[in-house]
């Protein structure tokens, strides 16, 4: 049997057994709904469980079979919550309603240009991978993110041998693959469709790794990848059309510059400039314009106490903008004044901030998780503090 066919004959058993609990449940006296959120949970868990052996595999082989693990979840957990209440933006503390973040470009797809519109993903889409429930057993995840799944220095950046590269490196060929070196400075691309793939990157330059694409179309993807600055002022990486997989990132100000169309995932952003000790820095894990189709799942972002935020998403030039398909979801993050800005000074549609956890190191005290996230246009769902489990309300 091939295994995709054991994946699907998996997820079928599994499926079953789960409607079944649903049906005993009913049976018992329980409501269709408490079944199925009882199923849901327990997939859920089953969910984190994959991730945790993700975090912990050693080979390619143990990879994709937690890979594969957690996409049958996924389609568990899809099938318990199709009947599941519609979101609405107001927190409550019992009920658990199901969320469809916006679907994401896939590493590379090709997007279509236009004069007055930005490029928009082509039909080709992969919908958002799980992320551990928020709501289960585990808290402290901060003080070891993978111990719940979550990245850290033990599921992120480049592995193995790598071919040493002085100086800066710039990559011109469409749908080049970069991969298996150590690059001494920085990386700037300037054509579209390209991989860079089990790298390290140290540059004291204003960007480590840079997208200008020539004809303004086409996709950079970044896996596996260390990103170090050693200039306190620099940003990691930039700055749209952008999909970021397991990527290491420290000692910048800003570890991503966002302006639209980018998937952040999966990822790593720590040690970064501490405005303690810079006093005119503005430090933040993600900042940046982000007006259309920006994505940040599952990922660790931890900035000093003294910092802004680990997502800042009202940036000082966004005033008037509209923001569209703003997602922010089952990450874990803490300091800054705010951990986390929503918008202030623009407009939100179809923004979900949901399954986030959040520490309590921000300087503006433990109140400061988030801001500007009870505008009209955000769907606040099931998020917690790291270190209770606690619902937290929008603010």
């Amino acid at each position: 049997m091939s295994a995709t066919a054991i994946r699907r004959t998996l997820a079928a058993s599994i499926t079953a057994a789960l409607l079944t609990l649903a049906a005993i449940a009913s049976t018992a006296g329980a409501s269709t709904a408490d079944a199925g959120l009882a199923g849901l949970e327990l997939a859920q868990v089953q969910q984190a469980n994959c991730r945790v052996l993700l975090a912990g595999a050693t080979s390619s082989g143990q990879r994709n079979r937690a890979n594969s693990c957690i996409a049958d979840q996924q389609v568990i957990i899809d099938r318990l919550t199709a009947a599941s209440s519609s979101p609405s933006s107001s927190p409550s503390a019992t009920a658990t309603p199901s969320i469809s973040p916006p679907p994401v470009v896939s590493p590379t797809p090709s997007m279509s240009p236009s004069p007055s519109n930005p490029p928009t993903p082509s039909p080709t889409v992969t919908q958002p991978s799980p992320s551990p429930s928020p709501t289960g057993p585990l808290t402290d995840c901060i003080a070891l993110p993978s111990r719940c799944g979550f990245p850290d220095a033990t599921n992120t950046g480049a592995r193995g041998a790598l071919t040493v590269v002085q100086g800066n490196v710039a990559l011109r060929t469409a749908g080049e693959v970069y991969a298996d070196k150590d690059v001494r400075g920085c990386i700037v691309v300037q054509a579209p469709g390209v991989v860079i793939r089990n790298v390290k990157v140290t540059c004291g330059g204003s960007y480590v790794i840079d997208y200008f694409p020539s004809s303004g179309t086409g996709v950079l993807s970044i896996e596996d990848t260390t990103v170090v600055c050693t200039n306190n002022r620099a940003v990691g990486i930039g700055e749209w059309q952008l999909v970021v997989r397991r990527v290491d990132v420290s000692g910048c100000e800003n570890g991503f510059d966002l302006d639209r169309d980018a998937l952040i995932e999966d990822s790593y952003c720590h040690n970064l400039t501490d405005e303690a000790v810079v006093g005119d820095a503005h430090t933040d894990c993600v900042q940046g314009i982000q007006t259309d189709d920006i994505t940040i799942r599952h990922n660790t972002l931890i900035v000093p106490r003294i910092a802004t935020s680990a997502i800042e998403g009202d940036c000082a030039t966004c005033s008037g903008i509209v923001r569209v398909r703003w997602s922010v979801v089952g990450n874990l993050m803490d300091g800054g004044g705010y951990t986390l800005y929503c918008t202030i000074r623009s407009t939100e549609t179809g923004s979900v901030v949901a399954d986030n956890r959040f520490g309590s190191n921000q300087w503006t005290g433990t109140g400061g998780y988030a801001t500007g996230c009870n505008d009209a246009g955000v769907t606040w769902l099931r998020n917690v503090r790291d270190a209770t489990g606690a619902l937290l309300a929008a603010a």
